[in-house]
This record gives C-alpha cells, structure tokens and sequence, in this order.
C-alpha cells in the first residue's frame, strides 16, 4: 500500500507479481491502484491495472470511483492505439456505474458522459472500430436513462468536442441522426452550432457531409474524413497503406506547386 502511494514503482511491481492481493483495501476502504491514482503516480497506477487485470484481459472486479477513472482515462489517452483493451476495462467501469440507474451519484452521469465523449474521440483517433462499436452500444441503451438526453448533449471532451463531434468523426452517421431526432428541435439545432476548442462545429471537423446535412465541405484526393482535422484514418492496412500512397503524392504536388 505505502510503495503504491508514495509511487515506489519497482516496489510496488515486485510486491504485486508476488502475489500480493490487490484488492485489499487499507482502513479507508482504498486499495492499492486507487492509492497510486489518488496520489497521482502515474506510473505505478498503470503497473498496477496492468497486473491487476492480468494485462487487461480480465475487468476489476470491483468499481474505482469515476473520478479516478477520468484521470487513468487522461493518463491512457497520452498513449496510442496499444492502450485499447485498458479502455475497455475503463469502459466495463463506466458500464457497471451507469447499472446502478437511480442510485448512482448526482455528480457521476455528468462525469460519465464527458469520459465516454473522450473516449470515441481517442478511439477515432486511432481507427479503433469495436472500441467505437462498444462506446456507441453505451450511450444508445444508457441515453435518456442514466445519461438524460441533455447532459449527453453538454458533455464535453478535453478538447472541448461534443457527442456530436465524436459520432461524426466516428462515421457513425446513424447515431447522429438518432441522437438528433431524439433531441428537442432547439437543443439539436443548439449541438449542431456547438464549436470546439479550434472553433469548429461538427460540420466543419473534418467530417463528410453525408453525415450532417448542412455539410458541404470536399475532401481533396488521398484525404479520408477526418483527417484534415488531425484526426488518425480508420481503415484496415491495405487503405492505409493506398491512401498513404495518395498522402504522399498530393504532399509532392503542394510542395512543387508552392516552388
């Protein structure tokens, strides 16, 4: 518990691979990973889901609280696509809360839907299909239960996108027409005009404009939706490699046209 805390990360590994239980918990009901994140030991707490979750293979089999797994959530964010099966396990928390239906906290919905609008715009990022799948499957059988309908519609990203940013990058077109059809004329119309931290709505990031119908942005050749906004292209290694292809050929002619 103590190597935990003060972020002995050599320690608190050998202890753990020892067979120390991980779930124990100390006199404030705490254990070992919920020390490290509390102290921020970054590093330590990452050991520690690692083994705790048998590589993240298994889920915790009891919940952290959602602040906690908003700050695992940052810290697994700053990686790439590798970390995938630990949002899933960050995911299966998120899922075990949202079960709790009226006997969640008040402050938890709010947190809830702000983490799972940062985790479709990571996953999108990184062209992660079935984590997008698992994240979209949440938000339709929680939307307008635990997660009310308008609290969806203000959650918010770190980078100030909103659901509807995340869905369009997603290219989950017909989550964007459910959630919009779902939402009073007012709101959706409020949501569609919601601008990011870069100033854009979800019309304008980056996205198609078969999704949104005010769209009327073209991509350039060997662009994929998306991606004009930095966001990473979901495909499978032999469009990736075609569209890198076209990537490279289109840098060629910017570059020589700006000779």
């Amino acid at each position: 518990m103590l190597a935990a805390m003060r972020g002995h990360l050599s320690e608190a590994v050998k202890h753990a691979l020892s067979g120390a239980d991980l779930h124990q918990r100390d006199a404030t009901g705490r254990t070992a990973l919920e020390l490290a994140v509390e102290a921020e030991k970054r590093d330590t707490a990452l050991a520690l889901l690692l083994i705790a979750t048998a590589k993240f293979t298994k889920p915790l089999p009891s919940p952290l609280p959602v602040p906690l797994l908003q700050r695992l959530q940052g810290w697994l964010g700053q990686a790439g696509a590798e970390k995938e099966n630990a949002m899933g396990v960050l995911l299966q928390q998120y899922q075990g809360h949202l079960a709790r239906g009226p006997a969640l906290p008040a402050d938890a919905p709010p947190q809830i839907a702000a983490a799972v609008v940062e985790m479709l715009a990571w996953a999108a990022r990184h062209g992660l299909c079935a984590l997008i799948d698992r994240l979209v499957e949440v938000l339709t059988q929680h939307a307008g239960g635990a997660l009310p309908l308008p609290l969806v519609a203000c959650a918010r990203s770190s980078g100030g996108l909103t659901v509807l940013h995340a869905l369009v990058m997603c290219g989950k077109g017909a989550a964007v027409t459910a959630l919009l059809a779902a939402l009073p004329p007012h709101a959706a119309a409020s949501l569609r005009e919601c601008r990011d931290l870069r100033g854009r709505s979800a019309a304008q990031a980056g996205c198609t404009c078969a999704l949104l119908p005010s769209g009327t942005e073209h991509l350039p050749p060997g662009r994929q939706p998306g991606e004009l906004a930095g966001w990473e292209p979901m495909a499978g290694e032999d469009s990736r490699r075609a569209f890198g292809e076209q990537r490279e050929a289109l840098q060629h002619t910017e570059a020589v046209s700006q000779l």
